[in-house]
């Protein structure tokens, strides 16, 4: 018994004596990812929101997103302006200008400016946003109060700002300038085979079109207000009521408006055409 129970004790010794000593298989070496296909297309480009140029292909590169010039410029960031100007080239300070201007960032626009920033799209913008000392400034910088086309007057009048449109006309806008236009006729034919029909208007038709517009709304609203709870827009009785007050102060102001261009010598002019704009017939 006892030479039966050394046997088996010394077997279970060798056992485990060669499971210690098996050769270990190496792990599998972990796969590595295919190489990035790369193509013949190797246009070198500079992105307006990055620093360095880059290869364009399908591998992906490391971008710096350091803001751009026209985006620091929109953010009103004046320091970072300051610090990418000296390496920014013309069109670059034009866009930035306009950024500036359609925020009403005056010392940024003036910084622009000083650095030989110019394009009129800026005081387009800076009317279109009621951008009073934005639209001083480019004025004393000798913008024309009518370049493009009389857009600086047509924005101001059709987004409702008074104090800039009398500074416009302080500075020799044309207040009978003709926007021209086109809108979609109650029939599929029209001059253009599309249904449209062309028209130009003047900046009291379009002062005089945001009047009527907001008389209908007080009108539509004090019906409102006669029923229980809800109105046509899903407000309450007491967000109508707030909105006729505010729908009130709006009639005010246009009227104001209104009667300083009259004073002016505007004149109500509304003209639809037969043909297409010049610009849009030469194309």
């Amino acid at each position: 018994m006892n030479n039966f129970v050394k046997l088996l004790f010394m077997g279970l010794v060798s056992v485990a004596f060669f499971a210690c000593n098996k050769p270990q298989s190496e792990p599998a070496a972990p796969q590595q990812p295919a190489p990035a296909e790369t193509t013949a297309f190797d246009e070198v480009f500079e992105d307006e929101d990055m620093t360095t140029p880059t290869k364009h292909g399908s591998t992906i590169v490391a971008y710096d997103f350091a803001p751009s010039l026209s985006e620091a410029a929109g953010n009103g960031d004046l320091q970072q302006v300051r610090n990418l100007l000296p390496k920014a080239g013309q069109p670059k300070k034009n866009q930035a200008l306009v950024s500036a201007a359609q925020r009403g960032h005056t010392q940024i626009v003036k910084e622009l400016l000083t650095a030989g920033a110019k394009e009129n799209q800026a005081l387009v913008m800076a009317a279109q946003g009621g951008h009073v000392p934005t639209v001083r400034a480019l004025l004393d910088a000798k913008f024309d109060a009518n370049v493009p086309a009389g857009k600086p007057l047509m924005e101001a009048v059709r987004h409702e700002h008074l104090d800039v449109v009398k500074l416009l006309v302080a500075s020799g806008a044309d207040v009978n300038v003709l926007e021209e236009g086109s809108r979609f006729g109650a029939t599929s034919d029209g001059p253009a085979g599309d249904g449209r029909v062309f028209y130009q208007l003047s900046p009291l038709h379009q002062a005089l079109e945001s009047y009527q517009s907001c008389k209908k709304r007080i009108i539509s609203l004090r019906k409102d207000l006669k029923k229980d709870e809800w109105d046509e827009y899903g407000l309450t009785r007491e967000e109508t009521v707030s909105q006729e007050n505010k729908e009130l102060a709006r009639g005010k102001k246009l009227a104001a408006l209104i009667n300083f261009l009259k004073a002016a010598g505007a004149k109500d002019i509304y003209v639809e055409s037969a043909n297409p704009p010049v610009q849009e017939r030469v194309r």
